[in-house]
């Protein structure tokens, strides 16, 4: 019998290695749709001239820190005006508020972790999924 067990664990192995995608272990960012390879290259030249700034401080080197920021900047405000107005001009009567508040979700870039439920039971308040379940039971 313990053969058997250990044959259908082999299978059951196997079959999950190859059907499964396996995961880098690092966690990737939510994109954002206004992204793009020019911003990421005027960010790029921004770091790499605040480095250089940090190494030698000198005048022109912060002038030409700061003009790096101030391009990647530029790009991204207009990168993003650019997104919302191709956005909002995709939007129309039919389009469930659903799929609008999701797409401003996505182009906000910001995660808002999830709220937990919580309700108060004779003065005391609840926060436990598991305390909360057995209220309702």
């Amino acid at each position: 019998i313990e053969s058997s067990v250990d044959e259908y664990i082999t299978v059951i192995q196997r079959a999950a290695r190859e059907s499964i995608p396996m995961s880098s272990g690092y966690q990737t960012k939510n994109t954002v749709p206004w992204w793009n390879n020019e911003i990421k290259n005027a960010i790029k030249k921004k770091k790499h001239a605040f480095n250089v700034f940090k190494r030698h401080p000198t005048q022109e080197n912060l002038i030409t820190f700061k003009r790096h920021r101030a391009k990647a900047r530029r790009l991204i405000i207009d990168s993003k005006k650019k997104s919302w107005e191709v956005y909002v001009s995709s939007i129309n009567k039919d389009t469930p508020i659903s799929e609008v508040w999701k797409k401003v979700k996505i182009i906000s870039g910001r995660k808002h972790p999830p709220v937990s439920p919580v309700i108060e039971m004779d003065e005391r308040f609840i926060n436990n999924e598991e305390e909360i379940a057995n209220v309702f039971v």
